[in-house]
């Protein structure tokens, strides 16, 4: 037969917080083992996690026992008074488990960090956090490069498994900063971005020779930019909503055109040294 406290904290979730302290506060009785028994049943000790297992004389968590807290966090492993300190393993509340030397509450670094999805870190780490320089691999990704507060933040690389990669600046776990992307389809972009979107000032090219170098907003081509296609044409002007729109340039075949684009459409040629070009259309 279960012991009722024991199937309480197996089953911690099911059972609403007013019951969960009502369990305790009826069921559990402290008992300070002088010499490091180990209890049977588990001990209330604070408002916010249960332990059973080994304590001192003063009641403090000492030996090996296992910690529960409300926030779905778990220490399993070795204590010294009341910290943990020494072999064990500690879940947070995603599931992340570290395994390994802890010391006055927090695993020594580098380490390992195994997620419940299959990911695995190891590098340095820093209050039980990713924090440093380290490798993560998971299921859609391999990154190495610098982390804070279990986040990708400073400069790294990043594979993805369909064979799409990244390498430059992290913030916050997305890519803002100045990097390279390279899509598998072969387009490439060398330049600003923000949260994972080019953003900013960059060069775009495609495999054909096409490229543009110009402003971004939020991946969309916006504000003053070059493209230039493989057949040697190339505008230099304002762009609006990823086309051509405003006033500009045109060079073709020796010729320059002073002409004006309407949502990739040439409206009106102002000044040049060749036939007009009104009618013609932004290809790309």
């Amino acid at each position: 037969m279960h012991h009722p406290m024991r199937r309480k904290f197996v089953l911690d979730k099911l059972y609403p917080k007013k019951e969960f302290d009502a369990v305790v506060q009826e069921n559990v009785k402290l008992k300070f083992y002088p010499e490091g028994k180990k209890l049977s049943v588990p001990v209330f000790m604070k408002d916010d996690f249960c332990y059973t297992g080994e304590m001192n004389v003063e009641g403090q968590r000492h030996g090996v026992g296992t910690s529960y807290y409300k926030d779905g966090r778990r220490y399993e492993g070795c204590y010294n008074n009341d910290e943990f300190t020494g072999c064990g393993r500690f879940f947070d509340k995603d599931g992340n488990m570290l395994e390994g030397k802890f010391k006055s509450g927090f695993i020594e670094s580098p380490s390992t960090i195994r997620s419940p999805h299959g990911g695995i870190y190891t590098g340095e780490i820093s209050e039980n956090m990713k924090h440093g320089t380290g490798a993560e691999k998971t299921k859609e990704y391999e990154y190495i490069g610098e982390f804070k507060s279990n986040k990708r933040h400073g400069k790294g690389k990043i594979l993805y498994h369909n064979g799409e990669h990244y390498e430059g600046e992290f913030f916050e776990d997305k890519m803002t900063g100045v990097g390279s992307y390279k899509w598998v389809n072969q387009h490439t972009y060398e330049g600003d971005f923000l949260d994972g979107k080019m953003h900013g000032e960059g060069l775009y090219k495609w495999p054909d020779g096409t490229e543009y170098r110009g402003e971004y907003n939020l991946n969309i081509k916006e504000g003053k930019g070059i493209f230039k296609w493989p057949n040697g044409r190339e505008y230099n002007g304002e762009f609006a909503d990823g086309k051509p729109h405003g006033k500009g340039l045109l060079y073709e075949k020796g010729c320059v055109y002073s002409v004006e684009f309407e949502k990739g459409l040439v409206v009106k040629t102002v000044k040049s040294n060749a036939a007009t070009l009104e009618g013609y259309t932004y290809n790309r």
